[in-house]
């Protein structure tokens, strides 16, 4: 059973791809469709709670099960999406009749992504702890003391109702999955581990590391897929699975090869998942005192990943003060090698920008990131940390229009108010401050109709039952349940915001080489006939990202000042908005909702990412970009704020060149930066994998928030990654 990894990774690999070796057993695709609309017309009239829990219940029950004989793990079920499809329809349902107004008011704003107020289930952070200590069956033990007790609103009622309809599904699953593994234990010794765990966790907590990680394989699949609330972290998982690495060795029930080897399952297991901008672990964590919980383990997970050669799970790290400089140098090794589907995050940074919107410090210190980079409070969060997007430089564009979209020449804020030219600069100033404002605020009256219906739209029972404050309250994780029912709300394109009024300011009023009114034409016009113009301000210009005053005022006035206009406003559901700044993959679809730009951009070329400079634009090198992103607030940016550094191989070759990218990250810590991720990149390599894909299947690329196979990317994609690698020659 044990020494066969290498045997069984293309197994694992097409686990969730190409089915045909799998077992199976279960309801075929048509029957179970055809159950799930009789059982949904017979609900029609119960809460939507109690509706998706049934749906839920019949699935779990009776769709197709899969499991890969050559794998430790399982959690396949063929679910055919159909609580996706019948969450869209209550969304639609809540669209049409109850926030109607909110939507066609916010219709041309967000179809031309000058900002963006939308639900957002997707970024959620189970209580691990509480999977880990109770399991399963614990939980579910739970919820049925706590709906026995006395004077229950019909609310509560519903609530535990349909959590325990849900709990119970999942027992009833895992048994299934149980039997299948037995019936075909001849196929391989594995499958008499996966059974007997299955029956273990079927009634009781995890025992050991085998159980720890086949329970968090179901509760990740059947959270996200089944009931379709995104998992977008597995937790601190040196942290939170160490006694049962500790445990399993010192009883003898695995070795440590066994222990590692089961690791090496795991996470070459979940990258097959193949999971939408990738699955996240947090390493190196704290405990809720402040003391450091790297272990033992930490350096096994990292030892083992590295071997893999993966880019999906991607890494978390948090990173302190007194984080081992051993540890440090290995994972900058992974990176200069390659693996570089690592974020570390500044503890120092997070745990006050936490503090600062009224989380308790006790709980700010146990933060774990979820989806990209955003610090949720781990236990207690329900961040919604991707629910809006305010496009920085359409509010440059319409403060020179009067509120007009240049690509259709026509208002998408409301009415359009006819305005006296600005004759100084500051004045246009306060122009684009206007035009944020109102961003800001229709963003959130926009967020704040769906949330007030998120229960009837995608009600979370699975979820809810993993927090605390949920079962003991009796209310679900989207009506409040939670201790932090926060909002988050994004900002876009910060430097090519700030480069475009740069040339404003040049060109208008400092230099006077265009008119406000004619510099606007000549941008509706897309530059056409005034290439000398764009060139000028392109190049001559100053720019964000090369350490000047003038562009680093612009650069904290305009982040620092959206940021106040969110920060602790109330949401929808009880709790208060974050902001975030960064742009993961939407920079390119707002650029190419943006008209041309003063920086000399034209119409449609994507934004800048996240909080750095244009490409091309940091023309006095990195440690110049670094002093100055830093020259922001970050305890300001709750939600996430990322730095993307990009290096040449060269130039970390060798034990200096890795202690000089050591350096820089060091840094950018020491001088308050929030998030640091690198892309280590050979522009020559990019073209020859372009040219010869086949010889470069496993070279990864940092995309925004997450990694990728450079091959995978679109021929855009990967010409924006060589000219990336290409400014790191300049």
């Amino acid at each position: 059973m044990w020494g066969h990894f290498e045997t069984n990774k293309e197994f694992i690999k097409n686990e969730y791809k190409d089915s045909s070796r799998n077992i199976k057993c279960g309801m075929n695709e048509a029957d179970l469709i055809g159950g799930c609309e009789i059982l949904i017309k017979s609900q029609i009239n119960e809460p939507r709670s109690i509706q998706k829990a049934k749906l839920f219940e019949y699935i779990l029950e009776n769709a197709e099960i899969e499991i890969c004989p050559y794998d430790f793990f399982a959690d396949k079920i063929n679910h055919s999406n159909l609580i996706s499809e019948q969450r869209d329809k209550w969304r639609i349902e809540i669209e049409e009749t109850k926030i109607n107004k909110l939507v066609d008011k916010n219709a041309a704003a967000c179809k031309n992504l000058a900002y963006t107020g939308e639900v957002d289930f997707s970024h959620t952070a189970p209580d691990w702890k509480n999977v880990l200590d109770f399991g399963i069956a614990g939980i579910l033990d739970r919820i049925k003391k706590y709906a026995q007790k006395p004077n229950l609103t019909e609310k509560q009622r519903v609530f535990y109702k349909s959590c325990e309809i849900e709990y119970s599904a999942i027992i009833t699953y895992m048994k299934r999955m149980s039997a299948l593994a037995k019936s075909n234990a001849e196929i391989n010794p594995n499958l008499e581990l996966l059974a007997k765990t299955l029956d273990n966790l079927c009634v009781s907590a995890p025992d050991t590391l085998h159980e720890v990680m086949e329970l968090t394989f179901i509760l990740y699949y059947i959270q996200t897929y089944v009931e379709c609330v995104n998992v977008r972290t597995l937790g601190a998982i040196d942290r939170l699975w160490y006694k049962f690495y500790k445990r399993d060795l010192e009883s003898g029930r695995y070795t440590e090869n066994q222990q590692r080897e089961l690791i090496r399952y795991f996470l070459y297991r979940m990258g097959a998942i193949d999971a939408i901008a990738n699955t996240p672990i947090c390493l190196c964590s704290t405990d809720t005192d402040g003391k450091t919980a790297i272990n033992e383990l930490t350096y096994v997970i990292i030892e083992e990943y590295g071997k893999l050669k993966i880019a999906d799970p991607k890494l978390h790290i948090r990173y302190n003060q007194v984080f081992p400089e051993k540890l440090l140098k290995m994972l900058f090794e992974l990176i200069r090698n390659g693996t570089n589907s690592i974020v570390f995050m500044n503890d120092d940074i997070v745990i006050k920008a936490l503090e600062k919107i009224g989380v308790d410090k006790k709980d700010a210190i146990d933060y774990v990131p979820v989806g990209c980079y955003e610090p949720t409070v781990f236990r207690r969060e329900v961040p919604c940390s991707c629910s809006g997007r305010i496009n920085l430089l359409k509010a440059v564009e319409l403060a020179m229009t009067d509120g007009y979209d240049m690509l259709s020449d026509k208002p998408i804020c409301g009415e359009p108010i006819k305005k006296a030219v600005p004759t100084t600069f500051e004045q246009f100033k306060e122009r684009v401050a206007s035009e944020i404002k109102l961003f800001i605020e229709n963003t959130e009256e926009m967020i704040n109709g769906y949330e007030k219906y998120y229960i009837d739209i995608n009600p979370a029972p699975l979820f809810s039952g993993t927090f605390d404050e949920c079962v003991l309250s009796g209310k679900d994780a989207y009506d409040g349940g939670a201790k932090y029912n926060n909002t988050s709300i994004d900002l876009l394109g910060l430097a090519s915001a700030v480069d475009s009024m740069l040339a404003i300011k040049y060109a208008v009023y400092d230099k006077k080489i265009v008119s406000f009114d004619e510099l606007t034409r000549i941008l509706k016009d897309n530059w056409k006939g005034n290439e000398r113009l764009r060139l000028i301000l392109n190049q001559l210009c100053e720019k964000y990202g090369n350490n000047t005053a003038e562009a680093n005022a612009l650069a904290k006035w305009m982040s620092e000042y959206a940021a106040s206009l969110i920060n602790g406003k109330k949401n929808g559901r009880g709790g208060i908005y974050r902001c975030g700044m960064f742009s993961i993959d939407w920079y390119a679809d707002f650029g190419g909702r943006t008209g041309a730009s003063a920086d000399g951009r034209f119409a449609k070329n994507p934004l800048s990412k996240n909080i750095c400079a244009v490409i091309g634009k940091d023309k006095k090198g990195v440690t110049e970009l670094i002093n100055t992103v830093t020259g922001i607030d970050y305890t300001k940016f709750p939600n996430g704020a990322v730095f993307d550094a990009l290096l040449h191989p060269s130039a970390i070759s060798g034990d200096d060149g890795l202690d000089a990218a050591i350096g820089l990250f060091e840094t950018f810590i020491k001088k308050g930066g929030m998030s640091f991720q690198m892309n280590v990149l050979n522009p020559e390599t990019l073209k020859k994998a372009q040219k010869n894909p086949e010889m470069f299947e496993t070279l990864q690329v940092r995309l925004c928030g997450w990694n990728v196979y450079f091959v995978n990317l679109s021929m855009r994609e990967q010409n924006e990654f060589i000219k990336m690698a290409e400014n790191t020659l300049e």
